[in-house]
């Protein structure tokens, strides 16, 4: 059981009342009749409409505001594309560093600047386009703190369940392992073939021997060509989006 959002697209020539209400029960309703969604439960709530967006933003909006449509429906009228007016720009944006070191992909680093180029253009915003960007710093190794120590562990026989971990001499982890053998409690009764092993790690809370990261600044910029859809002053609705949350 969850929540989704369902999106129906509603032709403006289908439409005899655009109120927002109108709007939403006749999408529930188109949506509804649909034999895989009659299973379902869909939750309206509150309705907003927006401003009346270019096709060219629509999928933007809906993956922008996913967490307001599941609170509540809303209505997007949209114009027909050949009312759209395109416009570009090239901008400079700045992002933070420890999470461009981990969106090292053009491709993952477009996703991240078009979710702050929207939150700082708007809606009208179609594309994002990442035309320059540092290159992301090359890794390095570092020891941590604290003296190699060896531990020991108790595991499962042939398997890597690891019973139980941490004895500082082989001789205490045997102890153990035996007693987990020959006891009778019922949930250690499936335990009948153990083993024990040693690893290194810290005499610290950290057992790791190296850690390796990439070296991250607190900013980045990177250079963007923006591509924005408007529609045309007096366009009319060509199609309303309607989006709601539903239970299944």
């Amino acid at each position: 059981m969850g929540h989704s959002t369902a999106v129906e697209i509603i032709p403006a020539s289908d439409v005899t009342n655009d109120s927002t209400s109108s709007l939403i029960s006749l999408a529930v309703d188109r949506w509804f009749s649909d034999s895989a969604s009659r299973y379902d439960s869909p939750r309206t709530g509150y309705g907003f409409r927006s401003e009346m967006l270019a096709p060219q933003t629509v999928s933007s909006f809906f993956n922008i505001n996913y967490d307001d449509i599941a609170a509540r429906s809303v209505v997007v009228p949209v114009c027909a594309k050949d009312e759209a007016v395109i416009s570009s720009k090239k901008a400079k944006m700045t992002l933070n560093g420890a999470e461009f070191a981990t969106w090292v992909s053009k491709r993952q680093v477009d996703y991240m600047v078009f979710a702050e180029a929207y939150a700082k253009f708007g809606v009208h915003l179609a594309k994002v386009t990442v035309t320059k960007m540092p290159k992301a710093r090359k890794a390095v190794a570092s020891a941590t703190e604290g003296k190699s120590v060896t531990r020991y562990s108790i595991k499962i026989a042939d398997e890597n369940t690891v019973v139980a971990t941490g004895f500082e001499s082989q001789s205490e982890a045997r102890v153990e392992a035996i007693r987990i053998v020959n006891s009778d409690a019922p949930n250690e009764a499936h335990l009948t073939n153990l083993e024990v092993v040693g690893y290194i790690t810290r005499d610290t809370d950290k057992r790791a021997l190296v850690s390796i990261s990439r070296p991250t600044e607190e900013t980045v910029e990177v250079e963007v060509m923006l591509e924005f859809a408007t529609p045309k002053r007096n366009a009319k609705a060509f199609a309303f989006h309607v989006g709601f949350d539903y239970h299944h």
